[in-house]
């Protein structure tokens, strides 16, 4: 029916766009879409990470299946973001242990690892995430920490220990 304005013939088109690519993940979704139509996102995370959720304009998609998402396409063009956590590894060592208190985080999520050395007289000068270093706090005698900013992606930390390395015989 013609004069029915909920007709889709006559709704109009709205543009669909990501408001900004990633290496970490592929978003797969229409350019456009009318009024009404049921718009469906697909996203595919590369190792280590996974999709928390996919917003329209700021309004949470439907969980159709893993990494299958939905929406009713409103009476407007439509901004994408996709909600991505990654893993957080420290490497294992023979001079400490390590704890984090979120081995999957968000980006922008703060992590915190505390760092506890098996030899008190190891000293834990600094840390780096991804490769970049980072500051540590002393915490206790032996028990140190850092914390960051998670990152879109997974992050591997590192201790740095000291110069006084004690040699095993």
């Amino acid at each position: 029916d013609p004069d029915d304005p909920k007709d889709p013939e006559d709704a109009p088109t709205y543009t669909i766009e990501l408001e900004r690519e990633s290496e970490f993940y592929q978003v797969d979704f229409p350019e456009s879409a009318k009024e009404g139509e049921t718009v469906t996102v697909t996203v595919t995370p590369v190792e280590k990470v996974n999709i928390v959720a996919v917003r329209y304009n700021n309004k949470k998609a439907d969980l159709v299946k893993e990494n299958v998402y939905s929406f009713e396409m409103p009476k407007k063009d439509v901004k994408l973001t996709v909600n991505s956590s990654s893993t957080v590894t420290v490497v294992p060592s023979s001079y400490y242990t390590a704890e984090v208190d979120k081995p999957v985080a968000e980006a922008g999520d703060l992590v915190l690892v505390v760092f506890g050395v098996y030899n008190v007289e190891d000293i834990i000068e600094s840390a780096t995430i991804n490769g970049t270093r980072t500051k540590v706090e002393v915490l206790d005698m032996g028990i140190y920490s850092c914390s960051f900013t998670m990152p879109e992606g997974p992050v591997v930390v590192e201790a740095q220990l000291g110069a006084e390395y004690h040699v095993i015989e």
